[in-house]
């Protein structure tokens, strides 16, 4: 019995040296890499802001009370990042308003994180069509979009979803929607984005797919339905119309998913887009009138 107890006991030990090790070696890889740390510095600064926004505004003043002689305001004492086009303070609606995307996005960054060196987590949460379909691991559909291959995958895909999904989750509050709906379209964008590979690799047991792309082309094409004609920057450069990226972005996605000349989950893009493109006037038909208005 004694042996026993001893033999557990180290058991147990050996598996928290194990974790703290691969922890150790989590954290030194992060701060080798300056740019991690700079995107980890920002990303706290964020999240103080969002969890104490109640301390540094009201709600109800600052983000909702229209004062339309403080409109467009480009800096004042009383407004730091200036007003919108109702007077409403920019600040206070940037951090009651990007709560939902703020958890998003650090839940998605601190999982890749631990996944870039785990690789057992990593293939565990990846989308594996054939282990959905044939061992019913259905929870991949959401948790492959928490993995990424690495540093710049993981960027892009948290950084495009930070500049559009602020400005989503406050459409949808101000259009008394509700978080539910800006919940909806992210993961039903992940999921929809999943369903060509469920079909098409249901029997591949070597495919895989990771990353929060489909949700983040879902969130982006929902700001493009909205707002058709803001400015997105092609090639992080040039500035286009989001109507014209849009147009351009999809005919991109099929052409190169016909192509199969690289490693990027092309359909998923494309999928997760449309989904995106159709979701607020799901939400609400008087939308697609309020879409060909602007043409």
């Amino acid at each position: 019995m004694m042996r026993t107890v001893d033999k557990a006991g180290t058991d147990i030990a050996q598996n928290v040296t194990k974790k703290r090790s691969q922890l150790s070696s989590i954290w030194f890889r992060f701060k080798k890499n300056k740019l991690a740390m700079l995107g980890l510095a920002l990303l706290v600064i964020i999240v103080f802001f969002a969890v104490f926004a109640g301390v540094f505004a009201d709600y109800e003043e600052d983000c909702v009370f229209q004062n339309m002689s403080e409109r467009l305001l480009f800096y004042s004492k009383g407004h730091p990042l200036g007003t919108d086009q109702y007077g409403r303070d920019l600040f206070a609606r940037i951090i009651f308003g990007a709560r939902i995307s703020v958890a998003m996005c650090v839940s998605t960054v601190l999982i890749s994180m631990i996944c870039f060196s785990n690789r057992d987590l990593f293939n565990k949460l990846s989308l594996s069509p054939y282990r959905v379909v044939h061992a019913r691991e259905w929870y991949r559909v959401i948790t492959h979009g928490f993995v990424h291959a690495d540093w710049l995958h993981l960027f892009v895909n948290m950084f495009t979803f930070w500049s559009f999904g602020e400005y989503i989750e406050k459409v949808f509050q101000y259009m008394g929607f509700g978080s539910w709906a800006f919940l909806l379209l992210y993961f039903g964008g992940m999921i929809v984005a999943s369903i060509s590979d469920l079909i098409r690799h249901r029997n591949d047991s070597w495919y895989s797919s990771i990353g929060a792309s489909g949700a983040v082309s879902a969130v982006l094409f929902s700001a493009i339905f909205l707002n058709p004609w803001d400015k997105i920057l092609l090639f992080a450069v040039l500035p286009i119309p989001g109507i014209v990226f849009g147009i351009i972005y999809l005919i991109y996605c099929q052409y190169m998913a016909k192509q199969s000349r690289d490693n990027i989950n092309h359909n998923a893009h494309f999928y997760g887009a449309i989904f995106g493109f159709v979701f607020p006037a799901l939400l609400e038909p008087r939308l697609i009138q309020a879409f060909f208005s602007h043409f």
